[in-house]
């Protein structure tokens, strides 16, 4: 079995199973009420996907899931980690309220924000974030665990915490030949209006009524010619204020899906250069990714005692929901390697 809560386990977004081509306003909620006037939700006939008057159901979704995941492979992991927290909380007399779940949810997504991740957290259906959180949070009660404000800045410290990426604002200009391209550069650096030079040059009808401008991006947008264009040039120093770049070539997808080589030149509006985030805005999610970490380092152990416990017991045949359950192993070689790396690293500290 895998490494179980790893440092970001809560940030893993894995290969969602999307919504096909459903619309929003499909995923209605069959819903009946029981004698007292509760409302109950039959989850298993939710329509998550239409196609003119067929629908894929919430239940046809997760049969799928399980058969394409091999089976019992699905319940080898994450559903598998959050039953052992589940049964050694039950064990401890211990639970986690709504409310608690959610104020952790907001820590993992404040600490997720802080680290540029916030869309990719996002983009993980909320219910499944909140049981790897509800079992994180369980997991820290289990094992007693919090965080100081010195192993929260220790964790501040470290290399690749709480790093604003580079960011660029510029002006993209693509043209169909060199000499078009040659050309602006030239009319750029005598200083002409660059909304003026895109209009003239440009072959993006859409970036030229915006007069080229892009707007702020990230380093991580762009292919890594064009970002070794503005951020490595002049030996690593990269683009400045008011700098030009180029031309250089780069390829895109035409209509037809051929292969259209362009002429690419930027003038850079404004450029930001990678920098930590201050801690005193970041303090609280270095607070919770210390946590995470004691978490990650005691977890190991952890799962191998709650596992020695018990035999683990799947249904013999998984598509067959009246099969019985049997007894099966569960590997706990990569817990072993894990726990040992962690007595290792221990012992040189």
């Amino acid at each position: 079995m895998k490494k179980i809560l790893t440092v970001f386990a809560v940030f893993l977004i894995g290969a969602a199973v999307g919504y096909l081509f459903s619309e929003s306003s499909d995923t209605v909620k069959a819903q009946t009420e029981d004698a007292a006037g509760i409302t109950k939700v039959d989850y298993e006939s939710q329509i998550v996907a239409r196609f003119g008057n067929a629908v894929i159901t919430r239940g046809e979704l997760a049969e799928n899931a399980i058969y394409r995941s091999g089976g019992t492979r699905l319940i080898l992991g994450e559903l598998l980690d959050q039953a052992i927290v589940r049964n050694a909380a039950m064990e401890a007399g211990i639970s986690a309220t709504p409310e608690e779940v959610e104020a952790e949810y907001q820590e993992a997504l404040f600490l997720a924000e802080c680290n540029n991740a916030k869309n990719a957290f996002l983009s993980k259906p909320k219910a499944i974030s909140m049981a790897n959180i509800e079992s994180l949070f369980l997991l820290g009660k289990l094992l007693n665990i919090t965080a100081t404000d010195e192993e929260a800045y220790s964790y501040y410290t470290s290399p690749a915490a709480f790093i604003i990426p580079d960011q660029v604002n510029l002006i993209w200009i693509t043209t169909d030949t060199k000499a078009s391209a040659d050309s602006a550069v030239k009319q750029l650096k005598e200083g002409y209006d660059p909304a003026e030079v895109t209009a003239k040059y440009s072959n993006d009808p859409v970036l030229i009524e915006k007069g080229g401008y892009t707007g702020w991006r990230n380093r991580n947008t762009f292919n890594s010619e064009v970002a070794e264009l503005i951020f490595e040039a002049k030996n690593g120093l990269g683009l400045q204020k008011d700098d030009i770049g180029g031309p250089i070539i780069i390829s895109k997808y035409g209509e037809n899906m051929n292969v259209v080589t362009e002429y690419l030149v930027v003038y850079i509006v404004d450029i930001d250069r990678a920098k930590k985030r201050p801690y005193e805005q970041v303090w609280p999610g270095a607070k919770y990714a210390a946590k995470l970490n004691k978490i990650s380092d005691m977890s190991s152990k952890f799962f191998l005692d709650e596992i020695g416990k018990y035999n683990y017991r799947v249904k013999s045949n998984i598509f067959d929901p009246s099969s019985s359950l049997v007894y099966s192993n569960i590997d706990t070689r990569q817990l072993e390697e894990d726990l040992k790396a962690v007595q290792n690293r221990a012992k040189r500290q």
